[in-house]
């Protein structure tokens, strides 16, 4: 017959006990771990939804929170020099306005004969934008162009609709700061 002393029964009770604290904690720390919400304290606006801890604009927008319109950065006064050919440059001062959409804007006066020009944000690469081709007169004008910082710089087609003759012109400009 086994005969067990309390010496015994107290280490058992003792190692049983020190068992059954681990796996609560085990188990707390595991339940805890798997009902974690990342995205539960962060606000995504305009649209965004939170993914993988951050948040996923929806098209237009970019910003952590999505809180900004990728034209943002385009909109200002730029001070700036538009050439075609290798002719003299044109001084131009010009105005950049949102368009009517957050990935559009409009380019006062580019081309130095009071056309409005829109282009479009490329939307994987907010830098860079498209001129949409248009029509004024006997020309048709396109192109496209980038923001880095403060400079802009755009590269346009003029295309003459009567002889068919093009030319290649580039905008580059300064963004005004106020100081």
């Amino acid at each position: 017959m086994f005969v067990i002393h309390s010496s015994m029964m107290k280490r058992l009770s003792l190692i049983a006990g020190t068992f059954l604290v681990f796996m609560s904690i085990c188990s707390l720390v595991l339940f805890n771990a798997c009902n974690h919400d990342a995205c539960k304290n962060l606000v995504c606006k305009n649209n965004g939804v939170c993914r993988d801890e951050r948040c996923k604009c929806a098209n237009g927008f970019e910003g952590v929170n999505c809180e900004t319109k990728v034209y943002e950065k385009f909109i200002g006064t730029y001070d700036g020099k538009y050439r075609c050919n290798g002719i003299a440059e044109v001084t131009i001062t010009n105005i950049i306005s949102p368009g009517d959409q957050p990935n559009k804007i409009t380019i006062h006066d580019i081309f130095a004969i009071g056309l409005l020009t829109n282009a479009t944000i490329d939307l994987e690469h907010t830098e860079k934008i498209e001129l949409e081709s248009q029509t004024v007169g006997n020309y048709t004008y396109e192109g496209n162009g980038y923001i880095n910082g403060r400079y802009l710089t755009i590269f346009v087609m003029q295309k003459n609709n009567t002889d068919n003759t093009y030319n290649s012109c580039v905008y580059n400009a300064i963004k005004y700061i106020k100081p």
